[in-house]
């Protein structure tokens, strides 16, 4: 039952940082990410920079955006492969005829702490988007969002 749960939870984590449907196409109309972190990162993107100019940014802030966007798409592609990888040397691991228990709890235990750093960093990346906007700004975007939604 531990080991059914670790695996569940780490499809759940390479459904959220993995590519079973790569939404990250350059038309972002229906662009989404699976991890709700990410997700959040990508469409504040879209958004602020559809409406870089209602929102008065700077061409320094576009360029911010752009690169924490990039970051964060970056991060998710990479924790995708990670994951994958880690679930191959799992299913190896599993067909032995011998299970090696003690192996396979040390890659769930190392699967959840790079979950773990994945979402943390993801955090931060959002953190540093919020932050690109100055308060007068915020408040431009929160009344365009309210009026386009």
């Amino acid at each position: 039952m531990i080991l059914g749960s670790a695996i569940y939870t780490q499809n759940a984590w390479a459904d959220c940082h993995g590519q079973k449907e790569c939404a990250m196409a350059d038309g972002h109309e229906d662009e989404s990410a699976p991890c709700p972190i990410i997700d959040k990162i990508i469409k504040k993107s879209h958004f602020l920079l559809d409406n870089k100019d209602e929102i008065g940014l700077s061409d320094e802030q576009v360029g911010a955006i752009q690169g924490l966007k990039l970051q964060a798409k970056k991060s998710m592609i990479r924790g995708g492969a990670d994951m994958e990888i880690m679930m191959l040397d799992m299913k190896l691991k599993l067909s032995e005829d011998v299970l090696d228990v003690e192996g396979i709890n040390a890659m769930i235990d190392q699967g959840m702490a790079q979950m773990t750093q994945s979402a943390k960093a993801s955090v931060d990346v959002y953190a540093k988007l919020q932050a690109v906007l100055k308060p007068e700004q915020v408040e431009k975007a929160k009344a365009l969002w309210t009026k386009k939604n």
